[in-house]
Parts: C-alpha cells; sequence; structure tokens
C-alpha cells in the first residue's frame, strides 16, 4: 500500500470515527456498538491496535468498569485527531503500550495461565539451545502464535497485543540474517515480557511505557526480573507425574517387551537343544543294542560302560531343557501380562474426558464471537468420551485454531451462525470435527493466491503457509499461518486435518488421529527389505496381489527403487473422502501396537511420514501418512490410465 493510500484510509477511518462518536454515550450498550462497528474499519484501515484497543474496551464495558465509557470517548476522539492528519492513530509504537490498553478487572482461569506458562517453557527449551540458527526464529514464531490465540480466546487482550507485534516484528526482520540473528538474541527479553503480563499486567504496561519513554531497547523491563509461576493446588490423593517420566516408562515397557521376545528366543533354543540331545540318546540306544550284551571278545566292558553313562546324562541334560523351556515359556507369559496391566495403570494415570476439551473450545469460540460482535450458537457432542489428558492439552491449540478460523473467517461482521463441535472414536481412533454454517471456503480467491491453481484445491490452499484471502490483517487472524501450523502440530501427533466444504453452505474441519497419546495400532507393509507402518485405521483389507486387482506399488507412491521381488500382497486403502485404492506391497505383517514418536524434520520432507517408531529389534520403522499415500496412489494410477491406448483404458472395470 503507497502511502497516499494509507493517508486516505486513515482520514476515512477519521471521519468514520467523527460520525460515530457522538453515539459514543454513557450507555454502555450504546457504547459497545460504537466500538463493535468501528473495529473492523479500524483493521481494514491497518490500524491493527486501535482494533484491538477498541476490543479491549468493549471487554471492560461489559465487565461494567467505573469510567470506561469515559476512556472510550477518550481514545476515539485523540485517535480521530492523528488519524486526520494521516498519522496513526497512536503516537506509540510496540513495544510501547497505545493509549486505553488497560487489563481488564477479572482475574484470568489457574488453567490459562498453567497453560501459558507451559507454551513459556517450550521458549525457553528452545532458546536453551548451544547455538540457534536463524531458522530457530520459525520456531519462535509458532510459539508466539500459539500464545496469542490461546490469550485472544481467553480474553487476555495484554499479551495478545504483545504476541501480535511481535509477530509483525519477526514478520519484518525476514530475510535480513543480521535483523533476525539480533532478534534471536532478544527472544529471551521478549519471553521475559511475556511471563510479567502473565504475572501482573498492569505493572508490566506501566514498565514497557517507561522504557518506552527512556531507552526501550537498552534492557529488559524490571517486571522481567521476577515471573513467579503460580502453581495449581494438587487435589487429595492426586499425585503429579512430569510427563518425561511416563514417556520413559513407556519406552521402558517396549524394552521389556523385547525381553519377551528374547526369551521365546531362547526357549526355541533350548527346545532345539532338547531335541537334539533326544536324537543322540536314541543314537546311543540304538548303538547298545546292536552291540548286545557283553562278550569275551566282543566290546569292552568299560566302553560300553560309558556309552550307557553318556545315554543316561544326555536322557537328564534333555529333561532340564524341557524344564527350562517351561520355565521361560512362563516367564515369558508373565513377563507380557504385567506389560500389558502396567500400561494399562500408566495409561489411566493421564486420562480425562473429551469434555475437558470441548469445553475449553466452547468457551474460546463464545469469546471470539463476543470480542468480533457475532453472535455464534456452539453446540457440543461427544464429550464423554475417555481421552489421553497430555493428547487432549496437546491438542489445544490445533483445535483452538479451527475454532477461531471459523469464527474469524466464516461469518460476517455482526452476523449469525452455528458452529459443531463433534468428537467419536473409531476403533483406536479419534475424530474431531470443527463445522460451521458460514460462507464456506473461498475457492476462487484461494486458488488464486497459489502459483499452481490446475493442481491445488481449496482446501490445500488454504493450508498453504502465508496464504490468506483477508486484506488486512488483526489480531484475530489474516496472516496465513494458523492453519498450517495447526496441521504441523497434529502431524507430529500422528494424525491428520482434512478441510472439506458442507452443504449446502459452511465449511468441516476434520481431525483424525491415534485415541491413546503416543501408542498406536500398525500393519507393517514390506518392500524388499524396508518396513513401513500404516495406521490400522485407513487399512480396510488385505488381499493376494493379483492381475485382477488394480494395485499401485508403495515404492511409487514413496519414491523408492521398483521391487526386486514379487509383490505377493496388496492392501486397500479407505480414507474418509476418498476413493479406496489399492497398495501393492511384498508383505503384510502382522498388526503391532507401538508407540509413536515425532518424525525427524529431514525424514518429514523425504516422503510422506507423519511419525517414527523403534521396532522390537532396535530398528526406526515409519509410519506412513496415510491420506496422502492414498492421494499419490490415486494420482499414479489415473496418470497409467491416461497413457494406456483408449481401448486398454476401458477395459477395466
Amino acid at each position: 500500500m503507497s502511502e497516499a493510500e494509507e493517508f486516505e484510509l486513515r482520514r476515512l477511518l477519521a471521519t468514520e470515527i467523527g460520525r460515530r462518536l457522538p453515539h459514543a454515550s454513557d450507555d454502555p450498550a450504546q457504547a459497545r456498538s460504537v466500538l463493535h462497528a468501528l473495529r473492523g474499519s479500524a483493521a481494514m484501515a491497518g490500524e491493527s491496535e486501535l482494533a484491538l484497543v477498541l476490543n479491549q474496551l468493549g471487554g471492560r464495558l461489559r465487565a461494567g468498569e467505573h469510567g470506561a465509557t469515559q476512556t472510550v470517548r477518550e481514545v476515539l476522539s485523540q485517535a480521530a485527531v492523528r488519524l486526520s492528519k494521516g498519522q496513526p492513530a497512536f503516537a506509540t509504537h510496540w513495544p510501547a503500550p497505545p493509549f486505553g490498553l488497560q487489563p481488564l478487572s477479572r482475574a484470568h482461569r489457574v488453567e490459562y495461565l498453567e497453560a501459558m506458562r507451559e507454551r513459556i517453557a517450550s521458549l525457553d527449551t528452545l532458546l536453551a539451545a548451544p547455538r540457534l540458527e536463524p531458522s530457530a526464529l520459525d520456531d519462535v514464531y509458532r510459539l508466539v502464535h500459539s500464545l496469542k490465540s490461546a490469550a485472544s480466546a481467553e480474553g487476555d487482550n495484554i499479551t495478545t497485543w504483545y504476541c501480535h507485534g511481535l509477530e509483525e516484528h519477526i514478520l519484518n526482520s525476514r530475510g535480513n540474517t543480521e535483523r533476525e540473528r539480533q532478534l534471536l538474541v532478544e527472544a529471551a527479553r521478549h519471553r521475559a515480557v511475556l511471563a510479567a503480563l502473565l504475572d501482573d499486567p498492569r505493572r508490566a504496561l506501566l514498565t514497557l511505557a517507561r522504557l518506552a519513554r527512556s531507552a526501550p531497547e537498552s534492557s529488559p523491563p524490571e517486571s522481567s526480573k521476577r515471573a513467579p509461576r503460580l502453581q495449581p493446588e494438587p487435589s487429595a490423593g492426586s499425585l503429579q507425574v512430569p510427563e518425561q517420566a511416563l514417556d520413559a516408562l513407556l519406552d521402558r515397557l517396549q524394552r521389556m517387551e523385547q525381553v519377551h521376545d528374547d526369551l521365546n528366543r531362547a526357549a526355541d533354543l533350548a527346545a532345539q537343544f532338547g531335541g537334539r540331545s533326544r536324537q543322540q540318546q536314541e543314537l546311543l540306544n540304538e548303538a547298545l543294542r546292536m552291540i548286545g550284551p557283553p562278550r569275551p571278545w566282543g566290546a569292552p566292558e568299560a566302553a560300553l560302560r560309558l556309552v550307557e553313562q553318556v545315554a543316561r546324562g544326555l536322557n537328564t541334560s534333555a529333561g532340564w531343557a524341557a524344564r527350562g523351556v517351561q520355565a521361560m515359556r512362563l516367564s515369558s507369559e508373565r513377563i507380557r501380562t504385567e506389560t500389558a496391566s502396567t500400561r494399562s495403570d500408566l495409561t489411566q494415570l493421564r486420562r480425562t474426558s473429551l469434555r475437558w476439551l470441548l469445553g475449553r473450545l466452547e468457551s474460546a469460540a463464545l469469546e471470539l464471537a463476543e470480542q468480533q460482535g457475532k453472535q455464534v450458537r456452539v453446540q457440543l457432542k461427544g464429550g464423554d468420551l475417555p481421552i489421553d489428558r497430555r493428547l487432549a492439552e496437546r491438542l489445544l491449540d490445533p483445535t483452538l485454531q479451527l475454532v477461531r478460523n471459523a469464527i474469524t473467517h466464516a461469518f460476517p461482521e455482526r452476523g449469525r451462525g452455528q458452529l459443531w463441535l463433534e468428537a467419536s472414536r473409531v476403533g483406536g481412533w479419534l475424530r474431531l470435527s470443527v463445522e460451521d454454517d458460514g460462507r464456506g471456503f473461498d475457492v476462487e480467491g484461494l486458488q488464486a493466491l497459489v502459483p499452481d491453481t490446475a493442481r491445488v484445491d481449496a482446501a490445500s490452499a488454504a493450508l498453504t503457509p502465508y496464504v490468506s484471502t483477508r486484506q488486512y490483517a488483526d489480531a484475530f487472524g489474516g496472516r496465513g499461518v494458523g492453519l498450517p501450523m495447526a496441521e504441523a502440530v497434529l502431524a507430529k501427533l500422528g494424525g491428520t486435518l482434512h478441510l472439506m466444504s458442507r452443504a449446502p453452505r459452511g465449511a468441516r474441519a476434520l481431525i483424525e488421529l491415534p485415541a491413546e497419546s503416543g501408542l498406536i495400532d500398525t500393519v507393517w507393509l514390506t518392500h524388499d527389505d524396508q518396513c513401513f507402518a500404516l495406521p490400522v485405521m485407513y487399512a480396510r483389507r488385505v488381499v493376494r496381489n493379483s492381475p485382477r486387482i488394480d494395485a499401485v506399488s508403495l515404492a511409487r507412491c514413496l519414491g523408492l527403487a521398483p521391487s526386486k521381488k514379487p509383490l505377493g500382497s496388496a492392501i486397500e486403502l479407505d480414507i474418509a473422502g476418498l476413493t479406496p485404492v489399492y497398495l501393492a506391497v511384498s508383505r503384510v505383517l502382522p498388526v503391532e501396537t507401538v508407540n509413536i514418536h515425532p518424525v525427524p524434520p529431514r525424514i518429514a520432507r523425504l516422503g510422506p511420514y507423519s511419525g517414527a517408531v523403534l521396532r522390537r529389534g532396535g530398528q526406526l520403522g515409519l509410519v506412513l501418512h496415510g491420506p496422502v499415500v492414498a492421494l499419490r496412489a490415486q494420482v499414479v494410477a489415473s496418470g497409467a490410465a491416461s497413457s494406456a491406448p483408449p481401448s486398454a483404458r476401458g477395459s477395466k472395470t
């Protein structure tokens, strides 16, 4: 946008403020109506700070704070004077707080504070790396965006404002290596400010304002020197266990399962030894039979006694081996039973219900709708389903982003709508959906922003980083990073995100992932000597590969060399919203429950992999991203069909 265009937009905004300012009376309801009308106009004019301050003032009016209507008139009057001259609405610049931005009198929930401090702890872990490369700035940006989303859903406009400004600061540093490195150095100070805003927002704002008047970049705020963590008091009889400890125990259980396999192998060896011993015993008995009774001219009596002694010893050894086999079998089964019982007990330690997650999403949706002047009705379904507590906590950020996206993009300003939040279980998998009856996808607008419009649909375009149909970015959205970040988080959890249009209007976001955090049932597909894990949810059936089955080689989908062995099996993939497709593989191995881990970034870029697992033999196995593999198989199949002669194309049923 040129300077002339910015100047004109500001003057138009000043005119609109002047027209509505007389209606900002002492009546809180009328003042709130004025704020809702002006917030969208301020955001469209590029005055995101003014839009956020107006939104925060609306919250203060809802809370019935004394003097809030007077502050509304003062903020609007001062902003109108500056905007009429073509200047920004506030004389201050981030990180100096704008006039009128004050914390609400209501206290934040303990759960929210703890969740925010966990995100800040993740930032601490990132900044504690021995050497920070400029690429680490992407991870910082993602964490800041996560903090902003949570703060916005809670109605914490102070933290939302600071995170929004920090996002802008990071984006402005892109492409300048020196500024990126400097920003990584400053990240620790920004972390301290975020912690101070949670601890004592009023004091933190005063400190930021004082530092802005003196030397804003010279030293960290005083409030950053103390950022105590508020710990909720544990309930009676409860025990807080670190997640790392539970993960370590689960990995130890997996190693115990390896011991189980080793015992089985030892039992097999002992059985073989026992069998061979019996064979030797039979041979010796046959030799004794042939020699017959002792004779003066026959075999020496001492030798015969020695042979008899060996036979008795072998018989005893065979008995020992048989008892050892039985003992090892019993020990192996005992380990298997204890491992399963311990795994079940550990899983129960961190169980909760989906009501915990859906309730927070409902509160966030209503809060966001209220902030944006929209009336949205929320319906919940599936709250009684059990879920791993850690998984529920990790799902909060991506699902919150989906709710935020629906409220912000689906419904028009001051519009009405309905939002459905539903959860269900299919076998060992969890399905979460966020549906709305809003405007749906702007197909043409999204495709126009992606270079290759012929091959990218609206859903794929919406998941492309930095793609957004909004002409302006504010504290609620417009940067095009929320949905891609949500998809990346779900991929680390071994899940997938599908975006679909609803008929006749609206959109649906569907999440599918393992119901137990880290635990997943997989079927192993082999390509020559390589093994890949496919979540059982995506496997419909296994059949013998034959010319009658139009199967696509797994190797072609993964970009691997053709198999050196015959492809003897095929597995049918059944993905929601896609036509079933067959994958041809060397073999299909039995189902196994594995502990899934995030896939390393380098490996993730090489193929459609959603996670990594450690197999019982110690080898690393990759988990296939079912929907992406199915899409690749369909592309390969359609390409093969289009390249075939016309007579061949229509011959297949």
